[in-house]
């Protein structure tokens, strides 16, 4: 209930940012988010399309336009959106490593599970933390990798 209150708190203040520079679409991508916390993802998704269409350079709206159909179990949605989210982006974004794991995800649930596993790898790499990675494995029905000498 607290993320809640935060979240909506932030919100307010972002909407009152919104009045003062409307065409922001950083403010448009940070206000999808807090709508994706609040489990409202039909209206993150409005402004991240928002976002995008003030700034079709945006890699960000579009990695989030593809998490958030990711979530609600739409990855032939989501996949486009990875796709333009990986050319916007650049590898040294502090993003791209889980971009490289939620598209891997996506692919995964595609049936495409040797890409997928391609791009966790590539996520690994990229710093991407093993155990999630795993989670994204599971979810997709790819067997989680063994690292380390104990395990």
């Amino acid at each position: 209930m607290r993320i809640n209150k935060q979240t909506t708190k932030e919100l307010d203040i972002l909407y009152q940012a919104l009045a003062l520079d409307p065409n922001n679409s950083f403010l448009m991508i940070k206000i999808g988010r807090c709508y994706r916390e609040l489990n409202m993802v039909d209206k993150a998704c409005e402004f991240y399309h928002k976002a995008i269409n003030i700034n079709p350079n945006e890699g960000c709206a579009y990695a989030n336009l593809a998490i958030a159909y990711l979530i609600t179990n739409r990855p032939n949605e989501a996949l486009p959106y990875f796709q333009k989210a990986l050319q916007l982006l650049p590898p040294y974004s502090p993003d791209y490593p889980g971009l490289l794991a939620n598209y891997g995800n996506c692919l995964g649930r595609l049936g495409y599970k040797q890409d997928a596993e391609r791009l966790f790898l590539q996520a690994e790499r990229a710093g991407y933390d093993t155990n999630l990675l795993n989670n994204h494995r599971n979810q997709v029905g790819i067997k989680p990798k063994k690292r380390g000498l104990f395990f």
